[in-house]
């Protein structure tokens, strides 16, 4: 192409008449699935269609029908879990969860459904909901007096890539009179490690507007520094595998990526820290902030006004 070399590869997924349907569309649609597994497996690869595929695609048919009437019946609600200055064992922030309630009670996790909300277009919707119901609660806070500290909302790089979503968030600003440096808000590290320039440019205005920017699960995708800077973020959550289970190799590697965000003025934060031994670890390392269950689980909002009363 105009004198230049291209490279390309393929990933192809297959579906086998009449084993995996009988008609065009369901075999399409199978053969979509397996490629996208083969994907995952690092491209360049082929997949056939098997029996624990057609599983996942029933599962993801029924939570996908789940998240379309959660939202439709507003059945989407919020529990916060409480980030920790590690050395104080004072609350500095608190992170909000989604959940989804149905009728029986049982409640559907965030990580459970983000992946197929992406994939249905739908997490734009629910993701802005969940903004919205965060800025609830904190009006209602406000209302009463009560001073919070920041509170972080999950987004998805789908989420930025809409054109108006800095505009959305603006006007909730205005209607709610909450300033945007009462949020933070996660990307994932694989939304960052994609270089979209239109991600890194609506983080960048987020940032300007008050609000600060963390780069969620960090460690597993190897952003290039320059992607840490051109994104604004001021924070790294890293990866629960990290920390999981420390050994020589993790510990070397921990170590650069908190010499790295000392570097780049960030603030290093522990997700998922369940043990005293893996808090002991952090220490040892300089990570200075965490959360998970060995601080507290997920509680209610008014649970959390409670915890931060004591």
């Amino acid at each position: 192409m105009a004198n230049h070399q291209i490279a390309i590869s393929a990933s192809v997924g297959v579906a086998v008449y009449p084993n995996d349907g009988i008609t065009s569309d369901v075999l399409l649609h199978h053969a979509d699935e397996a490629m996208y597994h083969a994907k995952s497996l690092g491209r360049g690869q082929y997949q056939y269609f098997t029996a624990r595929m057609m599983e996942k695609a029933q599962a993801r048919v029924q939570i996908e029908a789940r998240l379309k009437s959660a939202l439709q019946d507003r059945q989407f609600s919020l529990v916060y879990q409480p980030q920790y200055d590690i050395a104080s064992n004072a609350i500095v922030g608190m992170e909000a969860l989604l959940r989804i309630a149905n009728d029986e009670q049982d409640i559907t996790r965030a990580a459970e459904f983000i992946d197929v909300a992406e994939k249905a277009n739908l997490i734009d919707a629910i993701g802005f909901h969940a903004l919205e119901l965060v800025a609830f609660d904190l009006k209602m806070a406000m209302q009463k007096g009560i001073s919070l500290p920041r509170v972080s909302v999950n987004l998805s790089g789908k989420q930025l890539l809409t054109s108006d979503f800095t505009k959305r968030f603006e006007q909730l600003l205005s209607r709610t009179s909450l300033p945007a440096e009462a949020f933070k808000f996660e990307i994932s590290e694989r939304d960052i490690q994609k270089g979209e320039k239109r991600i890194f440019h609506r983080l960048q205005s987020l940032k300007s507007m008050g609000a600060v920017v963390c780069i969620d699960d960090f460690g597993i995708h190897q952003s290039a520094v320059a992607q840490l800077q051109q994104c604004g973020a001021s924070e790294m959550k890293l990866s629960r595998q990290i920390i999981e289970q420390p050994d020589d190799a993790s510990e070397q590697l921990l170590r650069a990526y908190i010499d790295v965000a000392n570097v780049l003025g960030m603030t290093v934060v522990a997700d998922q820290v369940e043990t005293e031994e893996q808090m002991d670890y952090l220490v040892s390392v300089g990570c200075e902030l965490a959360q998970g269950f060995v601080f507290s689980a997920p509680v209610t909002f008014d649970n959390m006004l409670e915890k931060l009363d004591r």
